[in-house]
């Protein structure tokens, strides 16, 4: 599968094609000024003391301002959802999807996570780096490699390790889950 963005798009299955064009359109909005980014994360105690349920759902299609590593870990994150959604039945993914949803949000009482997408795109690619370690991934339809190596790549370039970590830690969950109770 080629990945230029364009050509992507035009072949993406319908929840990332949605996923990703929300993802570009809340990014070039806050990179502009349009929205403040402040109004989109992800805060555990003014979504349940302030009653701002928005944040719920804008903290995970926030996943930052436009720059190198946006690009770079939007991208290659998106192309991993795209394989995911194409490898799991779709009752299969309404339960992973369920299951990474409920698991960020109890852990960003722990672990402050304004942009919940990050672990929830980390935990993503984990799940797909464990089932699929030689794919080749292509970031740009420039640069090719193998799946195995996107986590390390997307931990160098992260801003908080933790919070990086915590997805890998619950894309692992899912998949000790999924090949010990739901087998």
């Amino acid at each position: 599968m080629n990945f230029l963005p364009a050509e992507f798009l035009k072949q993406a299955p319908p929840v990332t094609y949605n996923y990703a064009i929300i993802i570009i359109l809340i990014s070039v909005a806050t990179t502009l000024n349009i929205l403040s980014p402040f109004n989109l994360i992800f805060d555990f105690d003014l979504i349940f003391n302030n009653f701002q349920f928005h944040r719920l759902v804008t903290g995970f299609l926030y996943t930052g301002s436009i720059n190198l590593q946006w690009l770079i870990n939007t991208f290659s994150n998106i192309q991993t959802l795209a394989r995911a959604e194409n490898h799991f039945p779709r009752n299969s993914l309404k339960l992973l999807f369920t299951y990474l949803l409920l698991s960020i949000t109890l852990f960003s009482k722990f672990i402050p996570m304004p942009l919940p997408s990050i672990p929830f795109l980390s935990a993503i690619s984990t799940i797909f780096v464990i089932y699929f370690p030689d794919n080749l991934v292509q970031i740009f339809g420039i640069f090719e490699m193998k799946a195995k190596y996107l986590p390390a790549i997307q931990l160098a370039l992260s801003n908080d390790y933790r919070v990086q970590i915590l997805g890998m830690a619950i894309g692992a969950g899912w998949v000790l889950i999924e090949r010990t109770l739901l087998k």
